[in-house]
């Protein structure tokens, strides 16, 4: 008699991911040249080994406005039962919850610099790419990384635990093609972003942190 065996897949957290209408990403473009007027530096409060991160806003929730709804269908479905710091959900029926932007950025990042590994706050986080002057395929085969058993230069990289404790890694190539791409992940997961060489034009890109907040019904 032979035994029949299947395998399972425990459940785990999908990642939600869009290419921003152009729209949006020229609302953004206007977004951080307000950024560079106003100057107030977020490089105290961030990770980043990188020389300039500007405090930013979202002029009128035009960006929040355009992507609630498919962040708050994500959060909802993935995120209720994940203890991530600022998710709220509550049971009291005079109370409704909306997600909002707790902090926003945006990052003008040199070669060389990088950010190291590190998780953020709130109940989300997400990444807009702006600017990527740079192709993997070109950053991975320089001398530094192409003899490597694990070229990572450029790349976005997320790390999380296997079931067996093992560090995983998930790495996001990224190259022009990226511009105006949107990557939501929970804001407890770990991940960095290595270096790119041989270019001296910026990498620019948006970061923000989403929370829940309570708002008194109407009823």
């Amino acid at each position: 008699m032979t035994t029949d065996w299947s395998i399972f897949y425990p459940p785990n957290i999908p990642l939600l991911y869009a290419k921003l209408d152009d729209d949006i990403v020229e609302h953004l473009w206007e977004c951080i040249e307000e950024a560079r007027k106003t100057d107030i530096s977020a490089n105290d409060r961030l990770a980043g080994n990188i020389t300039s991160s500007l405090e930013m806003k979202d002029k009128d929730n035009v960006f929040m406005e355009h992507v609630r709804g498919s962040v708050t269908k994500y959060l909802e479905e993935f995120l209720k039962s994940y203890a991530g710091r600022g998710v709220v959900f509550e049971e009291e029926k005079d109370y409704e919850c909306d997600i909002c932007l707790s902090s926003l950025w945006v990052n003008f990042q040199k070669k060389h610099e990088f950010n190291p590994v590190h998780e953020h706050s709130g109940a989300a986080s997400f990444v807009v790419w702006m600017k990527i002057p740079t192709y993997a395929k070109e950053q991975h085969n320089l001398p530094i990384s192409k003899r490597s058993n694990n070229s990572l230069a450029s790349d976005f990289v997320f790390y999380y635990q296997n079931l067996v404790g093992g560090i995983c890694e998930h790495k996001i190539e990224l190259n022009p093609e990226s511009n105006g791409n949107i990557l939501v992940f929970p804001s407890t997961l770990q991940h960095c972003v290595y270096p790119f060489f041989e270019c001296d034009e910026e990498r620019i890109s948006i970061s923000g942190n989403l929370m829940y907040r309570r708002l008194k019904s109407s009823e």
